[in-house]
């Protein structure tokens, strides 16, 4: 006498896809929350004399998905004036440009400034994403964590 499968095996294939989704939407969250908490972070804190408005324009971040991007927010040339819209498009470019470098299989966030005198701003001891960074760095071992509890 065998043993009968009572069970569908594409029934079980869907619920593991469902399972798969239900992950892949809360790590998508995260972050995005995090980007999020990381542009708002260097904007708000950023000390430095903001003339052209520039280097802070050009502040923003990327979620990428196995080597595609998935969510970008910061790169908006909406309302700003011809001369502020260099920053933005320095930005966006260089978000584009990492994550195109980024491996298939995996997860990305990347916040940039992308005005090239960003480093020379932060030299002089202006902060323009060192406190996004330290945030980034503090908070992204406990959403995995959670996702961790979450998940077993």
């Amino acid at each position: 006498m065998g043993l009968k499968p009572e069970f569908n095996l594409g029934e079980i294939r869907a619920q593991f896809h469902k399972y798969t989704e239900k992950v892949e939407s809360i790590l998508l969250m995260n972050l995005s929350y995090l980007g999020e908490q990381a542009v708002i972070e260097a904007r708000n804190n950023g000390r430095y004399k903001n003339i052209t408005n520039n280097l802070r324009s050009s502040i923003g971040y990327l979620i990428v998905k196995d080597g595609s991007v998935v969510k970008k927010i910061g790169f908006n040339r909406h309302g700003l004036a011809e001369y502020n819209k260099q920053g933005a498009e320095k930005g966006e470019s260089l978000a584009l440009k990492l994550a195109a470098e980024q491996p298939k299989n995996s997860y990305s966030l990347i916040v940039v400034a992308g005005m090239n005198y960003a480093v020379y701003v932060e030299s002089k001891g202006y902060n323009v994403l060192t406190s996004s960074e330290e945030l980034v760095r503090r908070e992204l071992p406990k959403m995995v964590t959670n996702l961790n509890k979450l998940i077993s």
